[in-house]
């Protein structure tokens, strides 16, 4: 977006030094990433780019004046000082020289007291704060990471605007490269009215910088709305309309300062002046008729008052002119003087009123014109001169005003308008003790009001330019304790509580100015339109009736009707669960009215989303729209958002288009319609990231981007894509701007938490929870984000207790009855915090889709919870909880399995039948404990009695031996296992009861090592289950000799990663294989692969990969005489594998279906029949010598190339809240063997309610 260009572009556009203007764009680039990790308190990555721009350019003044300060922070004073040498080298002059030498002078801060300070500064104990930090810098100036927050807090205290302005200043000069603090200079310059437009121009340019230009947009489109409307504002409205064409709010601002509207006050104000024109020309019956007219407008106009009695004067009538100047000084006694003065001569009259019209027409000059040739006329000026000071004040002369108040004061020392204006140009000029001083004169001549107002705006003020919750509270009960007979400042005081979810608080606040015996009529209206917002409709309504009937402005007989009609829709909900046909009549009968604003039909349709039926909605608004046949705009608007929020996105759709182009279209409606176009977009575009189609999703969001780069929900949008897209530190990056604008945007924080966890930045992720409980300990929301964290980090139990205490203060919060209606004003009063995302560039449109989140991140979907209805808060808690219990809860899985791996009976043909059962628990709430018992029964049947066959059987090479009887064994093999987190450990058994029995087990680690890659390193002992001989063992007939039983004892290593949507991985391994009386042997292993979907629907996708498998064995043992081990060991295996797989999700099934092709190679060597027998070897040999049939002494070496591959397929399905069924099946040929598994089983979940 094109911004405006204004005055100080040319030096903050970049915020870059001379010299750094002569960097390479490599050095450009890593500066501006080292000074983006300094502002975000990230020293190490800063000083990491630092590093990598000082290779490049040794001699870069910008990166060594960073760099030392960045080390003098940190408390490495040897380095500092060895950079900040290197620096003087470089550039002696260099002006960030001495700023280093105070911290290194300084040292590293202590985290404990600097925390102290900060907490008192939060605490809005601003005096104590700052002394708690001048201790800590030892009496000197601030170091720069410390200096913006310190001149900020600074500027908070009595009389220290002017110090934090002169401080942020010299740090912005010494550094221009602060972003942060340039940031922060310029919002202060927008506090005071004399530095505003300083401020604002400064901000403007801010605004084009990247890295901080969202925070800057924010803060400018704030300072507008303290400027006056008028026409000396008419530029600066005009640079923002350049960049931002859409504001209708500056728009109409800009609209009102070129054209003033024309009010009742100035038509009197014409007619008055017509007046004194007509008296000056001696037409005194005109001059009367003129008067008279304006006093039909304004009965209290002192000026018009006064006007009839000149008119009267110079007609010879004394009396009434004394009448009527004596009712014209009564109306207006604080300008008596002008009226005592006016008996002297007609002109002074008429020179008063003129100039009170220009003033109240904001035509300063004129006014400035007229009231000096007042004051020059001579007499009783303090009148006139005060109306001066008020004028040139407003003009932002605050010297020439001051002078004004101090010539009053030097006449009449007790003027109270004069004490009151002065006190405020000097707290504009900084001076806060004078000021204060003359305040308090003011307030001993009888301005108690007045002074208190002054001082309770000066807070709230300070109040609306902070995001600290606790600072605002402490700010705006300030306010109140100056002026508490405000009911406006204690709205926003109990607004800001809500905020920080202290609802019973807030109504406390505002109790206190409804509840007295004769409250004001403000404090009516402040008090009902805060029971609406918060949604005590009934309590609005009594509030509202307890006004005079002349004080119900359109706004209140709103909110009335708004209530009366919500107790209709209560009623009518309170039949629906007796007769939900009967409250569906109820409610449409109430739809069937007139509804031009469109309130009534929301809030019905509303009811009936309340009660789970969309279509209900639905037809209340189409019966709504019926009963108003011409629809306005207003209502259009109210529909479309109750459309969207039931999901009726085409509907929604189409009021919105409706509105395309309309013109009369108020600043609040085209606020409200661009919030609703944005709603569309961001419903659409999370609908197709869920479909992983990113890249389209941000198309869609892009064209509301355009139009309101502000909106936060729109930017936590992309923040969401970012995450799908398997780029959390770029989602972190827009959720955390988002809110470093709005701190009490809960939805924010959540995202950041999300973004947080997804990148493993753990430290990011307590911080985002510690912060917001400690601002809204009693905000259910922050306890269901600490849940959140809780639950990634696999404790469990804690989340359980963190969602129980939501629960109790949702409950609390919306107590028992949880139909509450937003106001209809509500939404004109919404705040937005400000981050942008650029729209010039698609940054997801790459080819192929984009990555899924981790099942994680989507809504649980196990057992149906017990959700409260109509709160979807209580909804998603209860949810979480359901979840959670399950979670939990203790786990029982059974079921039989069946392998069966072809070959030659009684030799490696087997079949193996087993019943797992497994028992799983969670101990403590953290990790999982798994203890399994495995029964069985392993069959290989009965070797051939042929002679070769016999041969190919423990010693039977020798002939005449015992034949080997049918080949089975039985057992149960037993084991358990704890896994938490990326650390897994188990130990158990072979099966007990088989011939050989061993000790097995591992340790897996898999720690991340960045976002997106893993290590996996596996040490484990294992049972070769190849065959009934290596799994078992068995034991040769002739000679009794039992061998058999091999363990693989293995480590291995393997790296796991993804870029985008596509995984890989690679690694290796070495084993070492011994059975009983096998010989041993030992297996290197290398694989690599990886995997990407070609297809992905919201429930289902389509995976394709390749898979390289390599292995080898010193020796082939893959045979069945006495010493060979009976499994597969070739001396080199390749295989390419190429698997497709397809998954799909439902809300209570989940079931695949794959296959793999690929091509292998392998060779074996030959291997002696008795490998580690020597003797039996010999003998063998020597017998075969002497035979004169062939006898076998080694089993010869083998070649084999050809196809490798498998097919697999598995379900599951969830019959109930406890059970679970499923299965699977698996069928893989490799080598010259194929191996088929079969599997059925249940899942018991134990009652998790308890935990």
């Amino acid at each position: 977006m094109r911004r405006a260009a204004l005055p100080l572009t040319a030096l903050l556009i970049g915020l870059g030094s001379a010299a750094q203007a002569d960097t390479s764009p490599t050095a450009k680039v890593l500066l501006d990433q080292a000074t983006f990790w300094s502002t975000q308190n990230q020293p190490k990555q800063a000083e990491a780019a630092l590093q990598r721009l000082l290779r490049i350019e040794p001699d870069n003044p910008d990166a060594l004046g960073l760099l030392a300060q960045l080390q003098a922070e940190g408390g490495d004073r040897a380095r500092a000082q060895a950079t900040l040498t290197r620096l003087r080298a470089v550039r002696p002059d260099d002006p960030r020289i001495p700023v280093v030498e105070q911290s290194i002078r300084v040292g590293s801060i202590d985290p404990n007291a600097l925390a102290q300070a900060r907490q008192l500064a939060q605490e809005g104990r601003t005096a104590e704060a700052i002394a708690r930090y001048q201790r800590l810098f030892q009496g000197g100036t601030p170091p720069p990471n410390l200096a913006v927050e310190y001149y900020q807090t600074l500027s908070g205290t009595e009389g220290g605007w002017d110090a934090a302005r002169r401080g942020l200043a010299q740090v912005v000069t010494a550094d221009p490269n602060d972003l942060r603090a340039q940031l922060a200079y310029a919002q202060l310059l927008t506090y005071r009215e004399q530095t505003r437009t300083q401020g604002i121009q400064r901000l403007a340019a801010l605004a084009q910088n990247p890295t901080i230009g969202p925070s800057a947009d924010k803060a400018w489109r704030q300072a507008l709305e303290w400027l006056p409307v008028d026409t000396q504002s008419i530029p600066a409205y005009q640079a923002w309309l350049t960049g931002h064409p859409s504001d209708g709010v500056i728009s109409g601002k800009l609209e009102q300062a070129r054209n003033p509207p024309r009010t009742p006050a100035d038509q009197a104000a014409q007619k008055r002046a017509a007046g004194f024109t007509a008296l000056n020309a001696g037409k005194l019956a005109e001059a009367e008729a003129d008067f008279n007219a304006a006093l039909t407008l304004n009965p209290a106009d002192a000026d018009s008052l006064g006007g009839i009695g000149l008119v009267r004067l110079r007609q010879g009538n004394a009396g009434e002119a004394r009448t009527y100047l004596s009712r014209a000084i009564a109306a207006d006694p604080a300008h008596k003087e002008r009226w005592e003065q006016a008996l002297q001569g007609a002109n002074v009259g008429e020179d008063y009123a003129a100039a009170r019209a220009a003033i109240q027409r904001g035509q300063y000059d004129a006014a400035e014109r007229q009231l000096r040739a007042i004051i020059a006329h001579g007499g009783d000026v303090a009148g006139a001169q005060s109306m001066l000071a008020d004028v040139l004040s407003r003009r932002g002369d605050l010297a020439g005003a001051e002078a004004q108040y101090r010539a009053v004061l030097s006449r009449q020392p007790n003027n109270a308008d004069a004490l009151v204006g002065l006190a405020q140009v000097l707290n504009r000029e900084g001076r806060a003790t004078d000021a204060e001083a003359l305040l308090d004169r003011a307030q001993s001549a009888g301005a108690t009001r007045a002074v208190g107002r002054i001082r309770a705006d000066a807070l709230r003020q300070q109040a609306s330019a902070t995001t600290d919750p606790a600072a605002k509270e402490a700010l705006l009960r300030a306010a109140v304790a100056a002026d508490p007979g405000d009911p406006w400042t204690r709205l926003d005081l109990a607004r800001a509580l809500v905020a920080a979810g202290r609802k019973a608080d807030a109504e406390q606040v505002m109790a206190q100015a409804t509840g007295g015996g004769r409250p004001s009529t403000d404090a009516l209206r402040a008090g009902a339109l805060f029971a609406a917002e918060v949604g005590n409709t009934a309590q609005a309504a009594a509030l509202i009736n307890r006004l005079p009937a002349a004080a119900r402005t359109p706004d209140m007989r709103a909110l009335l009707a708004q209530a009366a009609l919500q107790g209709d829709i209560r009623a009518a909900m309170s039949t629906a669960a007796v007769s939900p046909a009967a409250a569906r009549e109820k409610l449409l009968t109430l739809a069937a009215q007139p509804d031009p604003d469109g309130a009534r039909g929301a809030a019905i349709a509303r009811a009936f989303l309340q009660m789970r039926n969309p279509a209900g909605a639905r037809e209340a608004l189409a019966t709504a729209q019926a009963a108003t046949p011409k629809p306005t705009a207003a209502q259009r608007i109210a529909y479309a958002g109750v459309l969207l929020q039931a999901g009726d996105d085409r509907g929604a759709r189409a009021l919105i288009a409706s509105l395309d182009g309309a013109s009369g279209l108020t600043p609040e409606q085209t606020t409200s319609l661009n919030r609703l176009r944005a709603g569309v977009a961001i419903r659409e575009a999370d609908t197709l990231n869920q479909e992983h189609r990113q890249a389209d999703a941000y198309d869609v969001l892009a064209p509301a981007l355009a139009r309101d780069p502000s909106n936060p929900d729109l930017n936590l949008a992309v923040g969401r894509l970012f995450a799908s897209a398997d780029e959390p530190r770029k989602a972190l990056a827009i959720n955390d701007a988002v809110l470093a604008r709005d701190p009490g945007n809960m939805s924010a924080r959540g995202a950041a938490l999300d973004a947080a966890i997804q990148a493993n930045d753990w430290s990011r992720a307590r911080t985002l929870v510690r912060d917001g409980l400690a601002a809204a300990p009693d905000d259910p929301r922050a306890w269901m984000l600490s849940a959140t964290l809780n639950k990634a980090r696999g404790n469990l139990r804690a989340a359980m207790d963190d969602l129980k205490r939501a629960q109790s203060l949702r409950r609390q919060e919306i107590g028992v009855d949880q139909t509450a209606f937003a106001s209809p004003l509500a939404a004109s009063r919404q705040s937005f915090a400000t981050v942008s995302v650029p729209v010039d560039a698609n940054p997801f449109r790459r080819s192929g889709p984009t990555s899924t989140p981790s099942m994680d991140s989507f809504p649980a979907t196990g057992p149906a919870a017990a959700v409260a209805p109509g709160d979807p808060m209580l909804q998603d808690i209860d949810r979480q909880m359901a979840a959670l219990r399950e979670d939990l809860a203790p786990k029982l899985t059974l079921g039989p399995t069946y392998r069966n791996r072809t070959g030659t009976q009684g030799l490696d043909q087997l079949n193996e039948v087993s019943m797992p059962t497994t028992l799983l628990i969670r101990p403590w709430g953290q990790g999982t404990l798994t203890a399994e018992a495995t029964p069985t029964f392993l069959s290989a049947g009965t070797l051939p009695l042929d002679t070769n066959s016999q041969a190919s059987f423990g010693t039977g090479a020798f002939g005449g031996t015992p034949t080997p009887g049918s080949q089975s064994a039985q057992g149960v093999g037993l084991s358990l296992a704890y896994q938490i987190g990326w650390a897994k450990l188990d130990i158990g058994t072979s099966p007990l009861g088989f011939q050989e029995q061993n000790l097995l087990g591992g340790i897996e680690l898999s720690p991340a090592l960045t976002d997106n890659v893993r290590l996996r390193v596996v040490g484990e002992r294992r049972a070769v289950t190849d065959s009934l001989l290596s799994y078992a063992g068995t034991t040769d007939p002739a000679t009794g000799t039992k061998w058999g039983g091999v363990t693989r004892s293995r480590a291995h290593a393997q790296l796991e990663g993804s870029v985008q949507d596509a995984n890989f991985y690679f690694g290796g391994g070495y084993a070492v294989l011994d059975g009983t009386n096998v010989a041993q042997n030992h297996e290197y292993e290398f694989g690599a692969g990886g995997s990407y979907p070609i297809w992905r629907g919201q429930t289902d996708e389509v995976r394709v990969g390749v898979d390289l498998v390599y292995f080898s064995y010193d020796k082939n043992l893959r045979y069945f005489t006495l010493g060979q081990g009976g499994y597969f060991s070739p001396q080199s295996y390749f295989a390419t594998l190429f698997p497709v797989r397809y998954t799909s999700k439902t809300d209570n099934m989940t079931w695949s279906i794959g296959g793999a092709l690929g091509y292998q190679t392998y060779n074996e060597h030959s291997s002696p029949v008795f490998p580690n027998n020597p003797s039996l070897q010999s003998a063998l040999v020597a017998q075969a010598a002497s035979s004169t049939t062939p006898i076998q002494t080694s089993f010869p070496s083998k070649s084999a190339s050809g196809l490798v591959g498998g097919a697999e397929g598995s379900i599951q399905y969830r019959v109930n809240n406890s059970l679970i069924l499923g299965g699977e099946a698996h069928y893989q040929h490799a080598g010259d063997w194929s191996e088929t598994v079969a599997r059925l089983f249940a899942r018991y979940i134990f009652d998790g309610g308890s935990f």
